[in-house]
């Protein structure tokens, strides 16, 4: 750290470059320098002719460094914020220094004047004390009085950050949830896709059934075709065989016709030789007539067996025929049979080979599937545990580094509380004895609406801003809402004692409004 008043002083103004160079905040650059300026001021490092308001704030203003609190403009700020995390890292590193500076400086940044002697034994023997106890502009204070806004700027900007990172989680769950339903979706039409291939494959087997029932269909239409011709062939024979017959009966016709034409020769015969024969005898003559008789039975018995065995000669001929046919086509029906049932057979066999191999087909393509699924699947899930996993371990850095600069900041705050809680302590801040007005020092006393009272001590010429600090801390009130009055006037940060006509044990009054901000 910088050191105090005193070291400053005792080292004859040599500041060290790493004090107000470029490792030193910005903000606290112009505070140093006019630090050293006051320092040198009170133990005499100064011009011959010097200004009469040579330390005075309105010639300092412009060393002043803009307020640290001011909201940045809104943007992408959680990458900023995660940028900023190594720069909190180095203020922390700066800490210590920065720290050392805000505790030795603080107290007069509290106390509107420099320190004074708290004794009068003090201020006779050691009167370079009370030079190195040189007042220190309001600056300090005020700058001191910022740091609230600043820690609230910061832990806002946490809580931005947690607000981003849970925003950043739910995205990541809404996204995991739309990719699940998009496998599901995937899943879905792949399922849609085989019951469709099974429906086709159902329907070429109907077409193949139909196909066989249409084949099945036109043999028996041929078996049809068959028949009716053997019918037609065997009408075909019983015709044949009916005109044998009837050339058979004409044979025996014309044979009967040879025998009566015989059988007349043979009685022109007789009547001849009877004729011839007068002379025969009665005796003769009937021994001739029934031998005509007899020879005519015999002719007609002749004739009728003549004629039978020629009719079953024809019958028996066109039985043979039939019989023969008969053998014949029945032998054709059972080759064509035979020859059919060994087509039926390898048509089935074929048929069944056929199918067995679409089978094992369809079997090898849904195998096939299911495994491609199940990789696919398999990879698909690996990958997006893959992600989810990085996905996961980004936020969780984002939340580590978000939650390191809340510790860093709530470090940060706790050091600044202890060393306020440090300040507001010493017994610099309540004074119960005179003060030298000579000095351009006074008591002010301070009352809130509980009759607690505060003596604090404030220079003439500071504003009253550091006062109303110290006021409001140790009465534990919101700076937001404190209201202090002096005679019924409202007192602003800017105003001063001077301006305000306040004299030594004066009693201003402090109350807690609501919505009511200082002036």
């Amino acid at each position: 750290h910088f050191g105090s008043s005193d070291q400053i002083l005792n080292s004859r103004l040599h500041v060290p470059y790493s004090l107000a160079g470029a490792s030193m905040p910005s903000r606290l650059k112009p505070l140093l320098l006019l630090a050293v300026a006051t320092g040198a001021a009170a133990a005499g490092f100064t011009d011959a002719n010097p200004p009469a308001d040579s330390v005075s704030l309105v010639q300092l203003a412009p060393l002043r460094a803009p307020r640290f609190g001011t909201p940045a403009p809104k943007s992408n700020w959680l990458s900023k914020l995660f940028k900023k995390a190594p720069k909190a890292e180095k203020t922390s590193e700066e800490q210590p220094a920065a720290g050392g500076a805000a505790g030795d400086a603080a107290p007069a940044a509290d106390d509107v004047s420099a320190p004074v002697a708290t004794s009068a034994a003090t201020e006779a023997t050691a009167p370079a004390a009370v030079a190195e106890a040189a007042p220190l502009p309001a600056v300090v204070a005020e700058a001191a009085a910022t740091e609230p806004t600043q820690v609230a700027d910061t832990k806002g900007m946490a809580k931005d950050a947690s607000a981003e990172v849970a925003d950043e989680e739910e995205r990541l769950e809404a996204a995991a949830a739309a990719k699940a339903a998009k496998a599901a979706e995937d899943e879905r039409l792949r399922k849609e896709a085989e019951e469709r291939q099974l429906v086709e494959e159902e329907l070429r087997r109907a077409e193949e059934e139909l196909r066989r029932a249409e084949e099945e269909r036109r043999r028996a239409e041929e078996e049809q075709q068959r028949i009716e011709e053997e019918q037609r062939a065997a009408e075909e024979a019983r015709r044949k065989a009916a005109e044998e017959t009837m050339a058979l009966a004409v044979e025996a016709k014309k044979a009967a016709e040879k025998l009566e034409k015989l059988k007349d020769w043979d009685e022109r015969q007789q009547v001849a030789e009877l004729m011839e024969g007068r002379a025969a005898s009665t005796v003769v003559s009937s021994v001739s007539q029934q031998e005509q008789q007899r020879l005519q039975q015999l002719h007609d018995k002749l004739l009728s067996e003549m004629r039978e065995k020629i009719m079953a000669e024809a019958d028996s001929k066109v039985k043979e025929q039939m019989k023969a046919r008969h053998a014949a086509r029945q032998e054709e029906l059972k080759k064509q049979k035979a020859e059919q049932k060994l087509r039926d057979e390898q048509i089935q066999a074929a048929t069944d080979e056929e199918k067995r191999l679409a089978e094992q087909q369809v079997e090898k393509k849904r195998r096939g599937m299911d495994r491609e699924r199940k990789e696919r699947n398999q990879g698909y899930m690996i990958a997006q545990q893959m992600k989810l996993e990085a996905e996961k371990e980004a936020v969780r850095k984002k939340k580590a580094a978000a939650d390191r600069l809340l510790e860093l900041e709530r470090q940060k705050e706790e050091k600044k509380r202890q060393a306020a809680q440090a300040r507001l302590n010493r017994p610099a801040f309540e004074v119960t004895d005179t003060v030298d007005e000579s000095q351009g020092n006074i008591n002010l006393r301070v009352q809130d609406g509980l009759n607690r009272e505060v003596t604090i001590k404030v220079a003439k010429s500071g504003r009253l801003r550091p006062f109303m600090n110290v006021a409001v801390k140790r009465f534990g009130i919101d700076r937001s809402h404190a209201h202090f009055s002096f005679n019924g006037k409202q007192l602003g940060s800017s105003d001063t004692p001077e301006s305000m006509g306040m004299a030594n044990d004066d009693l201003v009054n402090v109350v807690e409004v609501g919505d009511e901000t200082e002036g």
